[in-house]
């Protein structure tokens, strides 16, 4: 019996290829599958190939299966058609065992050959290439650092495709992990008088055994070193992919800051600007109300006048008066937005540094020998800014601490 086949010709039995998700992921639902085989890593790799004219056709990783029972004298295979000649030369000999050990090293020794995916470069280089690409997609990104440039999309594509990179590098150490385990599960179980150490330990090779044939015997053996050399390159890359990840997480971090700077000075312009409309507002208005008032008959102005005109003397004094009064009202009006709605502190006024040259000021605050700036409490008085709501409202707790140090 030399294969296990069914009777539909059409059918693929149980050697179907899955993607790499698809064998990594079994739970994901099939719509959630679909996306991501068509985000692949090689996919998006090839798109980008294909649209500068280097390649054709798409490509997907796939994880290929090959079932062996050696029942008795009897072998049966269920598997790709890479195998086939090997798989023709093990039929036809006796000990089934060397065989099957070549056939192990000739599928994991794949793994760096691109040609038996149809690439033209190997997996790997396609990762560290892919992994350059993003690189450069956010040094591209950041050139611009205008408030209206920072995309949302953008900065989120950049981040899905380096996660992507990490999450599949993954999966390929899941599935060379498991082919490493396969591989020394059957050469233990076969030839465990070649694994002194035990399992765990490292499969020596003879020189001379059956057919004495020692190329056979480093063909079996190889996948040893395959194996770790697959897993520094993996790290490698894992390790390149992680560095650019922290690349553009400061990048876009320092875009979204330099925009942001760049959106608060023109604020400010636009902010000065309108402090000088309100500056011209804030003198103009009370001047442009008391010219109005005054065209009034109002029996208190005529009385004031002339010969129907009034004095120099008598506008400037309610000129003055308005402008006062105008601009007390704005003061006090802003310091109590800037405290009470904003909470912001408010500089103090230019007497309060002079309480300190005063040893008995009149509010009781400064004693000799006290120096303010060493005071917790009173410390920003020497630098003129103290919260006046503290000054307004725990004067007198300060006043009554201040003396129980000091007194």
């Amino acid at each position: 019996m030399k294969y296990c086949r069914p009777h539909d010709p059409k059918s693929f039995g149980p050697d179907i290829e899955v993607t790499l998700d698809e064998y990594c992921n079994p739970t994901l639902g099939s719509t959630l599958l679909q996306q991501r085989n068509n985000d692949q890593v090689v996919t998006r790799y090839i798109k980008r190939q294909r649209l500068e004219g280097r390649v054709t056709g798409n490509h997907l990783v796939t994880v290929s299966q090959l079932w062996c029972w050696k029942i008795g004298s009897k072998l049966m295979f269920s598997g790709n058609k890479a195998v086939q000649y090997h798989v023709q030369q093990a039929l036809y000999h006796d000990d089934h065992d060397i065989y099957i050990g070549r056939i192990l090293s000739f599928l994991i020794d794949r793994l760096d050959q691109p040609h038996t995916f149809g690439l033209t470069e190997p997996i790997f280089s396609i990762f560290s290439r892919s992994i350059s690409v993003v690189a450069e997609d956010v040094n591209r990104y950041v050139d611009s650092t205008t408030f209206g440039d920072i995309d949302i999309q953008e900065e989120r594509k950049l981040l899905h495709n380096i996660n992507d990179i990490r999450e599949e590098i993954a999966m390929m150490e899941t599935v060379l992990f498991q082919q490493e385990e396969i591989w020394k599960e059957f050469t233990y179980n076969t030839w465990p008088q070649f694994w002194p150490d035990g399992e765990n330990g490292r499969f020596k090779s003879p020189f001379n055994h059956g057919n004495g044939d020692v190329e056979v015997w480093r063909e079996i053996s190889k996948p040893q070193s395959q194996f770790s050399k697959y897993r520094k390159r993996f790290q490698k890359l894992d390790e390149d992919a992680e560095r650019v990840e922290r690349h553009i997480l400061v990048q876009l971090d320092l875009k979204q800051k330099h925009a942001a700077l760049k959106e608060t000075h023109t604020t400010t312009v636009m902010s000065a600007s309108v402090v000088g409309f309100t500056v011209i507002t804030v003198i103009f208005t009370p001047l442009s109300f008391l010219t109005s008032l005054f065209a009034l008959p109002v029996d208190h102005f005529s009385q004031n006048q002339q010969d129907g005109k009034y004095t120099v003397n008598y506008i400037g004094k309610w000129i003055a008066t308005g402008e006062i009064a105008s601009l007390a009202v704005t003061a006090v009006a802003i310091l109590l937005a800037c405290v009470y709605f904003l909470n912001l502190r408010v500089t103090a006024p230019a007497w309060m540094p002079a309480l300190s040259a005063n040893p008995k000021g009149s509010h009781g605050i400064i004693t000799e020998g006290f120096d303010p700036n060493n005071d917790p409490l009173l410390g920003d008085i020497s630098k003129g800014i103290l919260p006046w709501r503290s000054r307004k409202r725990g004067h007198s707790r300060d006043v009554e601490q201040q003396h129980n140090l000091f007194s």
